[in-house]
Protein backbone atom coordinates (compact mmCIF):
# COMPACT_ATOMS: atom_id res chain seq x y z
CA UNK A 1 0.00 0.00 0.00
CA UNK A 2 1.26 3.27 -1.20
CA UNK A 3 0.57 6.22 0.69
CA UNK A 4 -0.30 9.59 -1.65
CA UNK A 5 -2.13 13.08 -1.57
CA UNK A 6 -5.11 11.25 -3.11
CA UNK A 7 -5.93 9.96 0.03
CA UNK A 8 -6.72 13.21 2.04
CA UNK A 9 -9.38 12.32 4.39
CA UNK A 10 -12.26 15.49 4.16
CA UNK A 11 -12.83 14.50 8.18
CA UNK A 12 -10.89 11.87 10.04
CA UNK A 13 -13.70 9.47 11.16
CA UNK A 14 -11.51 6.78 12.94
CA UNK A 15 -9.90 6.84 16.33
CA UNK A 16 -5.95 7.18 16.31
CA UNK A 17 -5.66 8.47 13.45
CA UNK A 18 -4.12 11.81 11.54
CA UNK A 19 -3.29 13.60 8.89
CA UNK A 20 -0.67 16.11 7.36
CA UNK A 21 -0.28 17.75 4.07
CA UNK A 22 -1.94 14.82 2.20
CA UNK A 23 -0.47 11.97 4.28
CA UNK A 24 -2.74 9.51 6.37
CA UNK A 25 -1.51 8.17 9.43
CA UNK A 26 -2.91 5.44 11.67
CA UNK A 27 -5.53 3.91 9.79
CA UNK A 28 -5.82 -0.13 10.39
CA UNK A 29 -3.96 -2.01 7.57
CA UNK A 30 -1.69 1.21 6.75
CA UNK A 31 1.76 0.87 6.71
CA UNK A 32 1.75 3.74 8.43
CA UNK A 33 1.36 4.41 12.51
CA UNK A 34 2.46 5.93 15.64
CA UNK A 35 4.26 4.38 17.99
CA UNK A 36 4.61 7.99 20.54
CA UNK A 37 2.98 11.21 20.41
CA UNK A 38 4.34 13.92 22.89
CA UNK A 39 2.97 17.80 23.29
CA UNK A 40 -1.19 17.48 22.40
CA UNK A 41 -1.63 16.22 26.12
CA UNK A 42 1.08 18.61 27.56
CA UNK A 43 0.09 22.54 28.26
CA UNK A 44 2.21 25.19 25.94
CA UNK A 45 5.03 27.18 26.69
CA UNK A 46 4.28 30.18 29.30
CA UNK A 47 5.47 33.55 28.88
CA UNK A 48 5.34 35.31 32.04
CA UNK A 49 6.03 39.69 32.63
CA UNK A 50 7.23 38.85 36.32
CA UNK A 51 9.29 41.44 37.96
CA UNK A 52 11.90 41.06 40.87
CA UNK A 53 11.12 42.73 44.48
CA UNK A 54 13.33 45.43 45.05
CA UNK A 55 15.14 45.48 48.64
CA UNK A 56 12.58 42.64 49.69
CA UNK A 57 11.76 39.00 49.32
CA UNK A 58 10.20 37.38 46.05
CA UNK A 59 8.91 39.14 43.44
CA UNK A 60 6.08 40.70 41.44
CA UNK A 61 3.91 38.12 39.58
CA UNK A 62 2.92 39.91 36.04
CA UNK A 63 0.37 38.69 33.25
CA UNK A 64 1.01 35.02 31.44
CA UNK A 65 0.73 34.42 28.46
CA UNK A 66 0.82 31.59 26.33
CA UNK A 67 3.67 30.49 23.98
CA UNK A 68 4.17 27.86 21.37
CA UNK A 69 3.40 24.61 21.17
CA UNK A 70 5.77 21.99 20.09
CA UNK A 71 4.15 18.40 19.31
CA UNK A 72 6.70 15.22 18.76
CA UNK A 73 5.54 12.88 17.24
CA UNK A 74 7.54 9.29 16.57
CA UNK A 75 6.12 6.94 13.07
CA UNK A 76 6.71 3.69 11.99
CA UNK A 77 6.93 2.64 8.46
CA UNK A 78 6.56 -1.23 7.64
CA UNK A 79 6.68 -2.35 4.23
CA UNK A 80 6.24 -5.46 2.33
CA UNK A 81 8.26 -4.72 -0.62
CA UNK A 82 11.66 -2.58 -1.35
CA UNK A 83 9.39 -0.67 -3.77
CA UNK A 84 6.37 0.14 -1.39
CA UNK A 85 8.50 0.92 1.59
CA UNK A 86 10.87 3.77 -0.67
CA UNK A 87 7.51 5.03 -1.69
CA UNK A 88 6.29 5.39 1.71
CA UNK A 89 9.58 7.16 2.93
CA UNK A 90 9.13 9.47 -0.05
CA UNK A 91 5.73 10.35 0.68
CA UNK A 92 6.68 11.51 4.53
CA UNK A 93 10.04 13.08 3.63
CA UNK A 94 7.94 15.01 1.02
CA UNK A 95 5.05 15.57 4.17
CA UNK A 96 7.31 16.66 6.96
CA UNK A 97 10.29 18.85 4.63
CA UNK A 98 11.07 21.61 6.59
CA UNK A 99 11.45 25.64 5.71
CA UNK A 100 7.59 25.77 4.85
CA UNK A 101 4.93 27.29 6.38
CA UNK A 102 2.26 26.19 9.11
CA UNK A 103 0.22 23.37 7.65
CA UNK A 104 -2.90 21.76 9.44
CA UNK A 105 -2.35 18.72 11.45
CA UNK A 106 -5.85 16.87 12.13
CA UNK A 107 -6.16 14.18 14.03
CA UNK A 108 -8.83 12.21 16.25
CA UNK A 109 -6.76 10.71 19.67
CA UNK A 110 -8.91 9.88 22.27
CA UNK A 111 -8.65 11.82 25.03
CA UNK A 112 -7.37 15.08 23.82
CA UNK A 113 -9.79 17.87 23.44
CA UNK A 114 -12.49 15.43 24.09
CA UNK A 115 -11.88 13.01 21.80
CA UNK A 116 -13.15 14.63 18.59
CA UNK A 117 -11.88 15.67 15.36
CA UNK A 118 -9.02 18.24 16.05
CA UNK A 119 -6.53 20.33 14.65
CA UNK A 120 -2.85 22.31 15.29
CA UNK A 121 -1.28 24.49 12.96
CA UNK A 122 2.67 24.01 12.87
CA UNK A 123 5.32 23.29 10.61
CA UNK A 124 8.79 20.71 10.98
CA UNK A 125 11.27 21.95 12.98
CA UNK A 126 13.09 18.38 12.89
CA UNK A 127 12.98 15.32 11.28
CA UNK A 128 15.15 12.29 12.26
CA UNK A 129 15.25 8.74 10.49
CA UNK A 130 17.86 6.16 11.73
CA UNK A 131 18.85 3.79 8.91
CA UNK A 132 20.22 0.35 10.96
CA UNK A 133 19.50 -2.79 10.69
CA UNK A 134 15.89 -2.96 10.76
CA UNK A 135 16.22 -0.13 7.96
CA UNK A 136 17.31 -2.66 5.35
CA UNK A 137 14.77 -4.82 6.13
CA UNK A 138 11.50 -2.08 5.42
CA UNK A 139 10.80 -0.72 8.64
CA UNK A 140 12.11 2.51 9.67
CA UNK A 141 10.82 4.93 12.57
CA UNK A 142 10.49 8.85 11.90
CA UNK A 143 10.50 11.36 14.82
CA UNK A 144 9.41 14.68 13.69
CA UNK A 145 8.69 17.85 15.84
CA UNK A 146 6.11 20.05 14.95
CA UNK A 147 6.26 24.03 15.69
CA UNK A 148 3.38 25.48 16.20
CA UNK A 149 3.31 29.19 16.95
CA UNK A 150 -0.98 29.33 18.06
CA UNK A 151 -0.72 26.88 21.35
CA UNK A 152 -4.34 26.11 20.77
CA UNK A 153 -6.25 22.65 19.85
CA UNK A 154 -8.93 23.68 17.61
CA UNK A 155 -12.45 21.63 16.28
CA UNK A 156 -11.88 20.78 12.56
CA UNK A 157 -15.68 22.47 12.60
CA UNK A 158 -16.12 26.14 13.34
CA UNK A 159 -19.57 27.58 14.43
CA UNK A 160 -21.21 30.84 13.16
CA UNK A 161 -24.03 32.93 14.15
CA UNK A 162 -25.67 36.12 12.51
CA UNK A 163 -26.78 39.47 13.94
CA UNK A 164 -28.44 42.25 12.59
CA UNK A 165 -29.70 45.86 13.84
CA UNK A 166 -33.25 45.49 11.43
CA UNK A 167 -35.67 48.45 11.39
CA UNK A 168 -38.68 46.06 12.49
CA UNK A 169 -36.73 46.27 16.17
CA UNK A 170 -34.94 49.25 16.62
CA UNK A 171 -35.01 52.60 15.13
CA UNK A 172 -31.78 54.26 13.09
CA UNK A 173 -29.29 54.35 15.71
CA UNK A 174 -30.59 52.76 18.16
CA UNK A 175 -29.89 48.72 17.62
CA UNK A 176 -28.80 47.14 20.85
CA UNK A 177 -30.25 49.75 23.37
CA UNK A 178 -26.81 51.43 25.46
CA UNK A 179 -26.20 51.90 28.20
CA UNK A 180 -27.01 48.09 29.21
CA UNK A 181 -26.80 46.56 32.70
CA UNK A 182 -24.98 43.59 32.15
CA UNK A 183 -25.80 40.90 32.13
CA UNK A 184 -28.65 41.07 29.43
CA UNK A 185 -31.24 39.64 29.00
CA UNK A 186 -33.61 39.18 26.12
CA UNK A 187 -37.56 38.29 25.16
CA UNK A 188 -37.95 36.48 22.02
CA UNK A 189 -38.84 39.36 20.12
CA UNK A 190 -35.12 40.09 20.08
CA UNK A 191 -33.56 37.12 19.37
CA UNK A 192 -32.50 38.19 15.87
CA UNK A 193 -30.05 40.36 16.91
CA UNK A 194 -27.86 38.34 19.00
CA UNK A 195 -24.78 35.92 18.18
CA UNK A 196 -25.53 32.68 20.79
CA UNK A 197 -21.66 31.16 20.95
CA UNK A 198 -21.45 27.71 21.81
CA UNK A 199 -17.69 26.72 23.09
CA UNK A 200 -17.24 23.67 24.48
CA UNK A 201 -13.31 23.53 25.04
CA UNK A 202 -11.20 24.76 28.11
CA UNK A 203 -10.04 27.82 26.83
CA UNK A 204 -11.39 31.32 25.46
CA UNK A 205 -11.95 31.20 21.46
CA UNK A 206 -10.35 33.79 19.08
CA UNK A 207 -13.28 35.24 16.57
CA UNK A 208 -13.32 36.11 13.30
CA UNK A 209 -15.84 38.85 12.69
CA UNK A 210 -17.45 40.26 9.71
CA UNK A 211 -19.15 43.57 9.70
CA UNK A 212 -21.37 45.04 6.76
CA UNK A 213 -22.75 48.33 6.55
CA UNK A 214 -24.60 50.61 5.83
CA UNK A 215 -23.29 51.37 9.83
CA UNK A 216 -21.72 54.10 11.78
CA UNK A 217 -19.43 53.30 14.52
CA UNK A 218 -20.09 49.57 13.83
CA UNK A 219 -19.23 47.41 17.50
CA UNK A 220 -19.64 43.82 18.41
CA UNK A 221 -20.22 43.94 22.38
CA UNK A 222 -20.38 40.47 24.53
CA UNK A 223 -23.82 40.89 26.28
CA UNK A 224 -22.68 39.10 29.49
CA UNK A 225 -19.51 41.48 30.14
CA UNK A 226 -20.25 44.80 28.93
CA UNK A 227 -16.85 44.52 26.52
CA UNK A 228 -16.62 45.48 23.19
CA UNK A 229 -14.70 46.05 19.90
CA UNK A 230 -15.63 49.25 18.23
CA UNK A 231 -14.19 51.37 15.07
CA UNK A 232 -14.59 54.52 14.20
CA UNK A 233 -15.65 54.46 11.14
CA UNK A 234 -18.73 54.35 8.37
CA UNK A 235 -19.38 51.45 6.41
CA UNK A 236 -22.06 52.09 3.35
CA UNK A 237 -24.13 49.63 1.47
CA UNK A 238 -21.83 46.81 -0.06
CA UNK A 239 -18.71 47.65 2.57
CA UNK A 240 -17.48 45.34 4.95
CA UNK A 241 -14.56 45.13 7.50
CA UNK A 242 -13.19 41.57 8.57
CA UNK A 243 -11.27 41.14 11.71
CA UNK A 244 -9.54 38.47 13.34
CA UNK A 245 -9.09 38.86 17.22
CA UNK A 246 -6.60 35.99 17.18
CA UNK A 247 -3.87 38.07 14.75
CA UNK A 248 -5.82 41.82 15.55
CA UNK A 249 -6.11 41.90 11.86
CA UNK A 250 -8.56 44.18 10.32
CA UNK A 251 -9.74 44.03 6.63
CA UNK A 252 -11.37 46.64 4.85
CA UNK A 253 -13.84 44.92 1.62
CA UNK A 254 -10.90 42.55 2.05
CA UNK A 255 -7.66 45.30 1.52
CA UNK A 256 -5.58 45.47 5.36
CA UNK A 257 -6.56 48.31 6.23
CA UNK A 258 -5.79 51.19 9.04
CA UNK A 259 -8.84 52.49 11.40
CA UNK A 260 -9.27 54.47 14.66
CA UNK A 261 -10.29 52.57 17.10
CA UNK A 262 -13.75 53.33 19.65
CA UNK A 263 -13.18 53.75 23.06
CA UNK A 264 -12.70 50.66 25.67
CA UNK A 265 -11.70 48.42 23.05
CA UNK A 266 -11.14 45.02 23.86
CA UNK A 267 -10.31 42.23 21.27
CA UNK A 268 -13.25 40.02 22.09
CA UNK A 269 -12.95 35.85 22.58
CA UNK A 270 -15.83 33.60 23.52
CA UNK A 271 -15.14 32.21 26.82
CA UNK A 272 -15.46 28.37 27.50
CA UNK A 273 -19.67 27.69 27.51
CA UNK A 274 -21.95 30.09 26.19
CA UNK A 275 -21.85 33.50 25.33
CA UNK A 276 -23.85 36.28 23.78
CA UNK A 277 -23.06 38.43 21.32
CA UNK A 278 -24.77 41.76 19.66
CA UNK A 279 -24.40 44.72 17.04
CA UNK A 280 -24.27 47.96 17.90
CA UNK A 281 -23.73 51.47 15.40
CA UNK A 282 -25.70 53.88 13.93
CA UNK A 283 -28.51 52.91 11.46
CA UNK A 284 -27.72 55.15 8.19
CA UNK A 285 -30.84 54.45 6.83
CA UNK A 286 -34.40 52.90 7.26
CA UNK A 287 -34.49 51.11 3.73
CA UNK A 288 -32.26 48.93 2.75
CA UNK A 289 -29.89 46.12 3.49
CA UNK A 290 -29.86 45.49 6.59
CA UNK A 291 -26.52 46.12 8.98
CA UNK A 292 -25.49 42.52 10.06
CA UNK A 293 -22.30 40.88 12.28
CA UNK A 294 -21.55 36.99 11.56
CA UNK A 295 -19.78 35.40 13.56
CA UNK A 296 -17.16 32.45 13.11
CA UNK A 297 -15.44 30.62 16.13
CA UNK A 298 -13.95 26.88 17.13
CA UNK A 299 -13.80 25.56 19.94
CA UNK A 300 -10.65 26.19 21.67
CA UNK A 301 -8.60 23.92 23.63
CA UNK A 302 -4.83 24.20 25.08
Amino acid sequence: MVIGTASVPVSLSQDWTAEYRGVVIGVPGSPLSFTEIAGLLDAPAVRTNDRATLNRHGEISGTDWLGARTVTLVIEVNAESADEFASNMAALNEAFAPVRSVSPFSFRFPGVAGGGSRVVWGKVRKRVTVMDWAYTHHYATMSVELYCPEPFVLSTTSGTGRATLPASIAPPGSGIRFPLVFPVRFGQSQSAEVVRVDNPGDFAAPLRLTLRGPIGDPAVVNLGTGEQLEFAYTLLAGQWLTVDTATRDVLFNGTPRFLTPGRRNTWLTAPPGFSTFGLRGVRLTDTGPEPELIAEWSATWV
